[in-house]
């Protein structure tokens, strides 16, 4: 009688566990390092950024790999079961997935606004399958499906999202004028700064500040690191 052909066994899925736990703890020790002893620049910025991006999307992707090998091991029984539970379980799956979606958002984080159908409210905390909204009526529980499908307005931020320019006259090279700023945390990273020359070999500097902080600040911070500021290119 023929028998059906087994790809993979109950040892390996196991290991594979193993090592997709100690991947996870890995990145995330690396990511905590990184934020409490890495050098202030630009580059630690992108790769923290980069980071918590992979530890967003692990979990799924480390749950795809999972199932897969649990498929091979009996790839019709298994097949069938995760498909009945598939059935079940889709629209949790799809609630899911739409959370991952809305969480990678840059301009969506705890303590931004929101404004969800009937509800207005500031984000308490990101749960798997929905958000904690707090509102005039009280903490309220509103799930990423409801929220991609109603739509939603973002009434307000942590960060200010107005992008501006100031033009610099310095011998700095934009690297070093970067790795600088990271000294006084003026600017909002998820919107990085970006530095171009512009003419009479001047640098123009594009950037977004956190809230509360105020181009006044950063032109006096500039200033006392040798940096000359305009609000155009016509230095005098």
């Amino acid at each position: 009688m023929n028998t059906i052909p087994q790809l993979n066994t109950w040892r390996s899925l196991f290991w594979l566990l193993v090592v997709l736990v100690i991947f996870y703890w890995c990145v995330k020790l690396l990511l905590y390092s990184l934020e409490k002893f890495a050098n202030r620049n630009l580059y630690n910025k992108q790769l923290i950024l980069f980071f918590k991006k992979v530890i967003l999307f692990f979990t799924p992707m480390a749950t795809l790999l999972l199932l897969l090998d649990f498929i091979s091991i009996n790839y019709i029984a298994h097949s069938i079961v995760l498909l009945i539970i598939g059935v079940f379980a889709f629209s949790q799956i799809k609630n899911y997935v739409n959370g991952l979606f809305l969480k990678s958002n840059p301009l969506i984080s705890n303590g931004s606004t929101l404004q969800i159908g009937d509800y207005t409210g500031e984000i308490k905390s990101f749960l798997p399958l929905g958000l904690k909204l707090v509102t005039e009526q009280g903490i309220q529980f509103v799930n990423y499906t409801t929220i991609t499908t109603s739509g939603f307005a973002i009434k307000s931020n942590k960060t200010s999202l107005l992008r501006q320019v100031l033009y610099l006259n310095t011998e700095k090279t934009p690297d070093q004028i970067l790795d600088l700023l990271f000294d006084n945390p003026i600017l909002n990273y998820n919107h990085p700064p970006v530095i171009n020359k512009a003419d009479n070999n001047q640098l123009k500097l594009q950037y977004t500040t956190e809230n509360g902080a105020s181009r006044k600040e950063l032109i006096t911070f500039l200033e006392e690191n040798n940096v000359q500021t305009n609000l155009n290119n016509n230095f005098k």
